[in-house]
């Protein structure tokens, strides 16, 4: 199956998967990570970037919600010793290798994410963030970013 979404870009050091139409972050993208959670501390960065999409999406109604928000959400640093909630059915601290397979048991896509994957707002202006989500691979012998569309 493929995402269908996106757009891939490439030159001679890397490639480059991007999606940036909101609907279809929303649609696509937000199912996915939402069915399977990232194992690491992009968790927290996943749900930071979902909350300011959501309130930025309902900013026309309440604007000043978005106002007063927009830089918390980004600048909220993540918990010292933050643990992805995607652990909280184990035993912790891990002890065997089921413990592990017991949760790491996600599609390829997840591991890929977890190391090459950012979810992130940029401040375009003072009154301006951009949503963002985006893939970045050193084209070697991994499979590159744009093996992301056929999940």
């Amino acid at each position: 199956m493929q995402l269908g979404v996106g757009s891939v870009t490439k030159d001679n050091t890397k490639g480059q998967f991007f999606i940036r139409d909101r609907k279809k972050l929303e649609t696509v993208i937000f199912p996915i990570f939402d069915k399977y959670p990232l194992l690491t501390s992009k968790q927290f960065n996943y749900l930071k970037f979902k909350q300011a999409f959501y309130i930025l999406a309902n900013a026309s109604a309440q604007p000043m919600r978005w106002q007063g928000s927009k830089f918390c959400i980004k600048n909220q640093s993540i918990p010292e010793n933050y643990i992805s909630p995607s652990w909280n059915n184990t035993n912790l601290p891990l002890k065997t290798i089921n413990d592990v397979t017991n949760v790491m048991t996600k599609p390829w896509l997840v591991g890929f994410i977890e190391a090459e994957g950012s979810f992130y707002l940029v401040s375009k202006d003072p009154t301006r963030i951009v949503h963002g989500f985006g893939l970045t691979q050193k084209l070697d012998s991994v499979a590159p970013p744009f093996s992301f569309s056929f999940f």
